[in-house]
């Protein structure tokens, strides 16, 4: 299955560590997962190198960054998920929810979750 996992924030605390643990768990299991995060995070460094695992590393300057939309939409259309999981949807929805039906465009049903 392939599955989108979605977490900008620059930190690192228990939201990233939960975000790394599930992608790390998932390409384990021969999940082909694509993992955006924001770049230079902690959780960048650590998902570096995961076999079947693909880094979407994103530069995020703010919620009402166009730029950083328009990355994530990009991301998300080349490698048209069957899922897409938005952690911490609350802080990210400006930058996460505009691009999010576009990945439902490809010849494949999308399902997106948020925690």
């Amino acid at each position: 299955m392939k599955v989108s996992q979605v977490m900008l924030s620059k930190g690192f605390g228990g939201a990233e560590r939960y975000f790394v643990d599930l992608c790390t768990a998932l390409a384990r299991r021969g999940h082909a997962v694509q993992a955006i995060c924001h770049r230079g995070s902690e959780a960048e460094r650590r998902l570096r190198g995961i076999p079947n695992l693909e880094l979407a590393p994103i530069r995020v300057l703010g919620t009402w960054d166009p730029l950083a939309s328009w990355a994530i939409h990009r991301a998300l259309r080349r490698f048209a998920p069957q899922i897409v999981h938005v952690h911490l949807r609350a802080q990210q929805s400006s930058l996460v929810a505009r691009p999010m039906p576009l990945a439902n465009r490809s010849s494949q049903n999308c399902t997106i979750t948020s925690t």
